[in-house]
């Protein structure tokens, strides 16, 4: 039996963090990973199909999530792993895949709930991860969340990547450095 691939989206918000007024951020705080960046799981426990689901970068584990994206392949059936790329690609959303492997420092697996990798529209984001994926170590943020931390505060990724590779991870500490010696990295 074959199922068609028709993707019905849930949305429950525009692709915003879905904030209490008790964790709303301060406006210099607004530009944060989470504005960008997205976890993206598949989830069966939502209705009758499988359905990814997407939750704030910065509220991975805790958080609502902000927008189910349903595939129309009923959850009797395994995963549709092969239709992720597309199921996110038209709603316009780029993949960084996580590998099983590195689950440890992902948001906890459940039964019913499979992180596939993190997700965003921002295509400069995206490029600064796909830099910094192979090449250093950003510590316990996922490069997604880096990456999103750096463009949200006005860097290009070519700039970016050239203070990362420098070892500045935060942007805050770079417009320090560049404001006291006047210099960014070449």
């Amino acid at each position: 039996m074959s199922s068609s691939l028709t993707p019905v989206v849930r949305s429950l918000s525009p692709i915003r963090s879905v904030d209490s007024p008790s964790r709303r951020r301060a406006p210099a705080e607004q530009a944060t990973p989470g504005s960008d960046v997205f976890t993206a799981s598949w989830c069966c426990s939502v209705g009758a199909t499988w359905t990814v689901e997407l939750r704030s970068a910065d509220d991975a584990a805790l958080g609502r999530p902000v927008e189910w994206i349903c595939s129309g392949i009923p959850t009797e059936q395994p995963a549709p792993e092969r239709h992720t790329d597309d199921l996110l690609c038209e709603r316009g959303l780029l993949l960084f895949p996580v590998s099983p492997d590195s689950a440890g420092d992902s948001p906890p697996r459940s039964r019913s709930r499979r992180l596939i990798g993190y997700v965003t529209r921002d295509t400069e984001v995206f490029r600064l991860a796909m830099m910094l994926r192979d090449v250093v170590d950003t510590g316990p943020d996922h490069p997604m969340v880096v990456a999103a931390r750096w463009i949200g505060a006005g860097y290009s990724a070519d700039t970016a990547a050239r203070w990362i590779l420098r070892g500045v991870h935060w942007p805050r500490v770079a417009q320090n450095i560049s404001r006291t010696s006047n210099r960014v990295p070449s």
